[in-house]
C-alpha cells in the first residue's frame, strides 16, 4: 500500500479536473495537489470544439495551445438548420475571441493534466476512486492500485458519474434522457473544417470534422424514442442518417471506422459540496450539449472550485461554498433559460414526442440548496 499527503485532492483529470489543479497551484503556490484520473487518456472520445472565448480561461490558467497545433483544426463557425431547412452561419471571426479549434479530445485533456503537473500538482492516470472515510483533519481516500490518500479538501471532477459526491449522499436530478449515437468517419478531405447542427423529427444531428480527415457525427435524441426507431442498430442510424439533408452529403467519401453511445442529458447534483469537499464540472451539473458550454463550462467552474477550496483551507469555508454554490446555480439557472427559449425555435413538429417534451416541460430554475453536513 502506498500512501501520500496533500492539501487538495482532484478526482478526475478532465477539463473541470486539471483546471482546478491549474488554479490551486496559481493561487496557491505553497498548496500541495493530487490529481488521479482513471482513465490513461487513451478510450474513445467525442471530438469537441474549443469555442473561442473559452481562449481567455486557458490563458488565465497559463495554458499554451500551440503544443497542439498538430492534432487540432480551426473552427471558425457554425452552420444550423434549425427551425427551417435552411442553413445559418455564424462565424467565430465575429466573436471578438478568433477562431475555436476541434479538438482531439484525448490530446486536450492530456495536455492540461501535463499542464497541471509541470505547476507542480502530482497527476495519477489509472487510479479510480474507491472510497472515502473521513479523519482528523480532513479525508482518507482509498484509490485503485493500493494507493491511499490523505487531504483536507476534494474536489469531486469525476463528471457524471459524481462518485464522490454520491458516496457522500448526494443525489442527481436528471431533466431529460438525452443520449447521443455517434460514428466517427475517416477518408475525409483535411480542409472540411464546417461544423454543422441539423434538426429532425426525433432530435437533432451534430457533425464537426477531426484531425487527420475525420469526422464525428451524432444523432441526439431521447433514449426512449431510439430503443423505438431501433438504434443503436446500425441500419436503423444509416437510415436516420439519410433523411438528412446537409449532414448526409458531406459524409458521400467516408467509410466507417467508430462508434459509440453516450449519456448527453442535463443533470444536477442536489447538493454541490459540504465542509470540505465539492462537486465541480459535469460532477456539478451537466448540461445538453446544444449549448456548447461543454469545455467553457468545465474550466470556469473548475476554476471557481479552486478558489471555493483554498478559501475553506483558509479558515473562510462556510462563506466560501455558499458562493460556490449560488454562482453555479446562477450559472445552470442561465442555461435553463437559454435551452427551453432555443428549443422553442424549433416549431416544424410541434407533435412529436422530442419537441412537444421540450416545449411543454419547463422546470422551475434552479434554486440554492444546503451544502451538506
Amino acid at each position: 500500500m502506498r500512501e501520500l499527503l496533500c492539501n487538495v485532492a482532484v478526482l478526475g483529470g478532465g477539463p473541470a479536473g486539471t483546471a482546478a489543479a491549474l488554479a490551486l497551484r496559481l493561487h496557491v503556490p505553497d498548496g500541495s495537489v493530487a490529481v488521479f484520473e482513471s482513465s490513461d487518456y487513451t478510450r474513445a472520445r467525442a471530438g469537441e470544439v474549443l469555442p473561442p472565448h473559452a481562449r481567455a480561461l486557458l490563458r488565465q490558467l497559463h495554458v499554451a495551445l500551440e503544443p497542439l497545433s498538430a492534432v487540432t483544426l480551426s473552427a471558425e463557425g457554425l452552420a444550423s438548420a434549425w427551425g427551417s431547412d435552411e442553413l445559418r452561419e455564424q462565424h467565430h471571426l465575429f466573436s471578438g475571441h478568433g477562431a475555436g479549434l476541434h479538438l482531439d479530445r484525448n490530446a486536450f485533456d492530456r495536455h492540461l493534466a501535463a499542464c497541471a503537473a509541470a505547476q507542480g500538482a502530482t497527476v495519477h492516470t489509472q487510479t479510480a476512486f474507491q472510497s472515502a472515510i473521513r479523519e482528523a483533519g480532513g479525508w482518507c481516500l482509498r484509490l485503485r492500485g493500493g494507493l491511499v490518500c490523505h487531504a483536507r479538501f476534494v474536489i469531486d471532477a469525476t463528471g457524471r458519474s459524481a462518485v464522490f459526491a454520491r458516496s457522500q449522499g448526494a443525489r442527481a436530478r436528471q431533466f431529460d434522457a438525452l443520449t447521443a449515437y455517434s460514428r466517427t468517419f475517416a477518408g475525409l478531405p483535411p480542409a472540411e473544417h464546417q461544423t454543422l447542427i441539423e434538426a429532425c423529427v426525433s432530435g437533432w444531428w451534430y457533425t464537426a470534422p477531426l484531425p487527420q480527415g475525420r469526422r464525428i457525427v451524432s444523432l441526439l435524441t431521447d433514449v426512449d424514442l431510439a430503443r423505438a426507431a431501433g438504434l443503436p442498430a446500425s441500419d436503423a442510424w444509416e437510415h436516420a442518417f439519410r433523411q438528412t439533408r446537409h449532414i448526409a452529403p458531406l459524409l458521400e467519401s467516408a467509410h466507417l471506422i467508430g462508434e459509440h453511445i453516450a449519456p448527453a442529458a442535463t443533470t444536477q447534483l442536489n447538493c454541490l459540496g459540504g465542509p470540505d469537499w465539492l462537486a465541480t464540472g459535469d460532477a456539478a451539473a451537466s448540461c445538453d450539449p446544444l449549448s456548447g458550454q461543454g469545455i467553457t463550462k468545465a474550466l470556469r467552474s473548475g476554476i471557481l472550485a479552486a478558489y471555493a477550496a483554498a478559501d475553506t483551507l483558509s479558515g473562510q469555508g462556510p462563506t466560501a461554498l455558499a458562493r460556490y454554490h449560488a454562482m453555479l446555480a446562477a450559472h445552470f439557472a442561465g442555461f435553463q433559460r437559454m435551452h427551453r427559449a432555443f428549443h422553442n425555435e424549433e416549431t416544424r413538429w410541434p407533435a412529436e414526442p422530442f419537441w412537444l417534451r421540450r416545449r411543454s416541460f419547463a422546470p422551475p430554475l434552479f434554486v440554492p440548496t444546503e451544502v451538506a453536513a
